[in-house]
């Protein structure tokens, strides 16, 4: 099993002009490893990656777009995975970073933790691709195998759990307001990813 940061330090190597959107534990996370002004990091909507990597997706076919998101956060609106393949864009990658706890309210566990299938809810909901990944080999596999197929792609990330957050900390300040993160916030990150797309006309 992966650590949840070596799972995020590879995707970040691995891309190359995606959009990225995220939000929660994966903004403590993604912005050491990702410089990039593609990059749509929210700290409000637990659960709204997945709606707002959609829109994004439908409105510039063109790009691609990956949603990194954690299993809290999908259990919270599991009906965007059927909003998804209802349209099914082509240029849509979802990444489940599956660690059955919600991490960054105190690390709880997820309801029926042991229960839930993430992969079995992709298959059945009728997503194009599903990818059980649980080790870097298998994700750096999983990339380049991505950049031939269609979407959507639903990749399970199966990580360990992510170290403490430390909310209200010093850390926890420290890594919410590293430059890529806090200047990625609310409209100024809507800001950064609309000149990105502009540019890409």
């Amino acid at each position: 099993m992966m650590e949840l940061e070596e799972a995020l330090r590879r995707l970040a190597e691995h891309r190359t002009d995606e959009v990225v959107v995220t939000t929660m534990t994966g903004n403590l996370v993604w912005p050491v490893y990702s410089k990039s002004d593609a990059d749509l990091i929210f700290t409000a909507p637990m659960g709204g990656v997945p709606g707002v990597a959609l829109g994004i997706a439908l409105a510039r076919p063109d790009v691609r777009v990956w949603a990194i998101n954690g299993d809290g956060s999908t259990l919270m609106y599991l009906s965007s995975l059927v909003d998804i393949t209802e349209v099914l864009p082509h240029n849509l990658v979802y990444f489940l970073m599956d660690n059955r706890e919600w991490g960054l309210i105190g690390h709880l566990s997820l309801p029926a933790a042991e229960r839930v299938d993430f992969l079995g809810l992709a298959k059945d909901t009728g997503w194009e691709h599903v990818h059980d990944v649980r080790s870097t080999q298998e994700l750096d596999a999983a990339i380049l195998q991505i950049k031939n197929e269609q979407g959507p792609i639903f990749v399970d990330l199966r990580v360990s759990p992510s170290e403490p957050s430390r909310a209200g900390t010093p850390y926890y300040a420290e890594r919410m307001s590293l430059p890529k993160c806090s200047q990625s916030y609310g409209k100024s990150g809507v800001a950064n990813v609309q000149a990105y797309l502009a540019a890409r006309r």
